[in-house]
């Protein structure tokens, strides 16, 4: 189904009419950037990589962690003592 407005639009009209809903309900989220990050009362940690996931990326992570707050830290470089 189309939407009205692009029923009588050519085919790059359509393209800049899908990009523009793209860029309106697209969430950029924010990126605190700093070196240092310290948490109190942590239930534990997982060290996984980071996969891409259509257009975005993804890291997994087990569905019992549903709902709660969690802190994605991203390091500057591969460490030798951590392992994935």
């Amino acid at each position: 189904m189309i939407h009205p407005y692009l029923e009588n639009q050519s085919i790059i009209e359509r393209i800049k009419y899908e990009r523009y809903l793209l860029d309106i309900y697209m969430k950029k989220v924010p990126f605190n950037s700093s070196n240092e990050l310290t948490v109190k009362d942590i239930e534990g940690y997982y060290i996984r990589k980071v996969t891409p996931f259509g257009t975005s990326a993804k890291v997994d992570c087990p569905k019992e962690h549903l709902g709660k707050t969690v802190f994605l830290v991203i390091t500057s470089n591969e460490s030798e003592s951590v392992r994935l």
